[in-house]
């Protein structure tokens, strides 16, 4: 899938967001921050997360590469800004895949989980030495 047939989906899907009880979202995708329809944390939440009932839950798995942003990490931090990470229900993992991301110098490329996850399991590699882990919950923050 490209950002051009995500947006094209969405828009045609957008009518029917706010009648649904559950939202799940599998996208394996390449984005490009130079491109028009480049796919943000910003851009699940406005398009899709935000136009849920607010009872609706939802469940995220999603593989991207951000083409020419291996520096910036401008897709990957609009994730770890994004809202629906900082929520209490579901957690939101952000991880990075380093090992894609070393083969593909200009690249950058990480995965969005919500858990659970259709009872599907993280793969071990996600927990490896070759990747990075950022968890957002509110319920189980440190207070000093």
């Amino acid at each position: 899938m490209n950002n051009k047939s995500f947006h094209r989906s969405v828009s045609i899907l957008s009518s029917v967001f706010g009648q649904l009880n559950h939202f799940s979202l599998k996208l394996e995708g390449y984005t490009s921050v130079s491109g028009s329809s480049v796919i943000l944390g910003d851009t699940i939440q406005q398009l899709c997360l935000d136009r849920l009932n607010p009872l609706s839950t939802y469940t995220l798995n999603l593989w991207l590469i951000a083409r020419d942003d291996a520096s910036e990490k401008i897709v990957f931090n609009s994730f770890v800004k994004a809202p629906f990470t900082r929520r209490k229900q579901p957690t939101v993992i952000i991880c990075e895949d380093l090992v894609n991301s070393i083969n593909h110098l200009n690249n950058h490329s990480f995965f969005v989980y919500t858990i659970p996850y259709n009872e599907s399991m993280l793969q071990a590699y996600h927990f490896s030495e070759y990747s990075k882990m950022y968890v957002e919950n509110n319920l189980y923050k440190k207070t000093t």
